[in-house]
């Protein structure tokens, strides 16, 4: 009982109560343990808010799941040869960006020079491939 009234006396101070052990302390010894406890509580409700806010709501994960679904069905439109021909288009134009970006390379030096019918070789290809794609498309 004592240990509550002095507990109300001293919570509204900011105050620092260190323990000094003998029986002349034990008010303060009771005290300073249960602000301890105290603190420590608060802690753990604080620790307790934090988590409760990272959890996904069930909102956002069907929100997540539902954009997944419509990324996959819109890609799933695409027969198998069309997706191969996209595949084979965008490795043409990686290929394509490296021969130019050798190009590039050669200007600057002048050690090297880049065949400008490789260059053209790409650069039709590319076009077959879409060609050929949209024909499958319209098909």
């Amino acid at each position: 009982m004592r240990q509550r009234r002095w507990l109300e006396l001293l919570k509204d101070y900011d105050a620092n109560i260190q323990y000094h052990p003998g029986k002349a302390n034990v008010v303060a010894d009771a005290l300073s343990r249960k602000s301890g406890m105290v603190a420590g509580i608060k802690v753990e409700e604080e620790i307790i808010r934090d988590l409760e806010r990272l959890t996904p709501s069930r909102d956002k994960i069907e929100r997540v799941e539902k954009a997944n679904e419509r990324y996959k069905s819109a890609f799933s439109t695409f027969s198998e040869n069309e997706r191969q021909h996209l595949i084979q288009i965008k490795e043409l134009q990686d290929e394509n960006k490296l021969l130019k970006s050798k190009c590039v390379d050669c200007t600057k030096c002048q050690s090297v020079q880049v065949q400008v019918e490789e260059l053209k070789s790409v650069n039709d290809s590319l076009t077959k491939m879409n060609q050929k794609l949209l024909n499958s498309r319209e098909r």
